[in-house]
């Protein structure tokens, strides 16, 4: 005996409703069950209808649409939700390939899709309101993927496997050029940016020892700094647009850090490193001789050399009146024409007095300032530091510690005896004695100090 599914709710509606009221005649009884049934209708919305599938179960709204149907089809129960216009915005069933959801917006537009696909394995896809795949989920021979798409319907991003059955990641430009490439290799992971002609120009990942690696390229593709490390330690690397290398910082076979700054052709120019006595900076020319030398000596003090001589002053240039005379050592003054330039000083106490040539004696200046108008920057004068200086027993023996000033002898320097006329007339201080003959000259050593 068969029974239709409307039927069978009508009856039990009725049992849970209880027995009627004693008092209540046949008739009455049997109105209140029709009414209550009306109302389950009406407060449920259940129908009865049996097709070539079998029954459908529908369920209604308060005004009497169908918002929910549970029924069979060729495949299989399918369960299907509905808006209040009546369009399927949900769908649970099967299909020839298995399980299925899909929901859609109330456009009708299908804008996900959980599922199985022909082989059987499962797949996600999500739509735009326009019905195009967004997001896709899937199973491939590699293993599962996700492909993520813009607007265009370009691939954009892919998440997944490649053959070896490693994992990457696959960033594309709205072109579908990769800018972003994520993947495992042999030695370990590695991250890949690519500019828009599709030129690699940024790579983090493991060099084949299995140490980490940066390096960074030009528009070209060609490596411009690299971050890696060696036997020694960690070290980065410079080049310039022809491919030399011109910046190495690391550190040497000891261990100890250096710094390496190359010409065009790769020739070592500066060179920042440390020895046994401490820190030295070593400064070449084009024939690869050390020309500037900063160091620590053996005893621990400050070391500054230039062409292989030690450098013991700062100068600075000065335009001359003349050059005529004028050599290292010289005593200079002011010319007395106002022209600012200098001249030999030749005399006693000379108020214009304004310095010694630096250069004399092997003593080399560690620092010039200024040019001349003609480019030339010979013969300066010493600001501060130790210099040679010529001298004469003019005004009596030399001993160390006496101030020097200008002598009758031209560009030579003299002790100064006369404490008031030296008064702005003292160009340095004696650092050695001279015992010389009247009319003798020599070189003496001497701290710069015009006051």
């Amino acid at each position: 005996m068969k029974i239709s599914i409307a039927a069978l709710v009508a009856v039990l509606f009725a049992l849970a409703a209880g027995p009627a009221p004693a008092q209540q005649s046949l008739p009455e009884t049997v109105e209140r069950l029709a009414q209550e049934v009306a109302d389950l209708k009406r407060r449920v919305g259940a129908v009865s209808a049996a097709d070539k599938y079998g029954d459908v179960i529908a369920v209604g709204n308060t005004a009497g649409q169908t918002v929910l149907s549970l029924e069979a089809d060729a495949d299989g129960g399918i369960l299907r939700v509905r808006n209040g216009a009546g369009e399927v915005v949900g769908i649970i069933g099967v299909d020839g390939d298995g399980g299925r959801l899909i929901t859609a917006n109330n456009a009708g537009t299908d804008i996900v899709f959980v599922g199985a696909d022909s082989d059987g394995e499962g797949v996600i896809n999500v739509r735009n309101s326009a019905g195009e795949t967004m997001v896709f989920v899937s199973v491939g021979d590699q293993g599962g993927t996700l492909v993520t798409a813009n607007q265009n319907g370009e691939e954009v991003v892919f998440i997944g496997e490649d053959t070896d059955g490693d994992g990457l990641i696959n960033v594309r430009d709205g072109r579908g050029a990769t800018v972003l490439f994520l993947e495992a290799k042999e030695v370990g992971g590695r991250v890949t940016l690519s500019n828009d002609v599709g030129a690699e120009v940024a790579l983090f990942g493991i060099a084949a020892d299995g140490t980490g690696l940066v390096n960074l390229r030009d528009r070209a593709g060609d490596n411009r700094v690299s971050l890696s490390l060696d036997e020694a330690g960690g070290r980065l690397i410079t080049a310039n647009r022809s491919g030399t290398e011109v910046t190495f910082v690391g550190a040497d076979v000891d261990g100890r850090g250096l710094f390496n700054v190359r010409n065009l052709r790769g020739e070592t120019m500066v060179f920042l490193s440390a020895d046994d006595n401490g820190g030295r900076i070593d400064v070449t020319n084009n024939q690869r001789d050390t020309v500037v030398l900063l160091a620590a000596d053996e005893r621990g003090q400050g070391l500054v050399q230039v062409g292989g001589d030690r450098v013991h002053d700062t100068a600075e240039v000065f335009d001359l009146a003349t050059r005529t005379g004028v050599i290292p050592g010289s005593v200079m003054a002011a010319d007395a024409g106002g022209s600012g330039a200098l001249r030999l000083a030749d005399a006693p106490y000379e108020r214009r007095a304004v310095g010694v040539i630096s250069g004399a004696g092997g003593f080399q200046h560690g620092m010039v300032i200024g040019t001349r108008a003609d480019g030339s920057r010979d013969l300066p004068i010493a600001l501060a530091g130790q210099i040679y200086v010529r001298v004469t027993a003019e005004n009596g023996p030399i001993a160390a510690g006496d101030l020097l000033v200008s002598s009758s002898t031209p560009g030579a320097a003299m002790r100064a005896t006369n404490m008031q006329r030296a008064f702005g007339a003292v160009i340095g201080k004696a650092l050695q004695p001279y015992r010389g003959s009247r009319g003798g000259e020599s070189l003496v050593r001497m701290l710069v100090m015009v006051r």
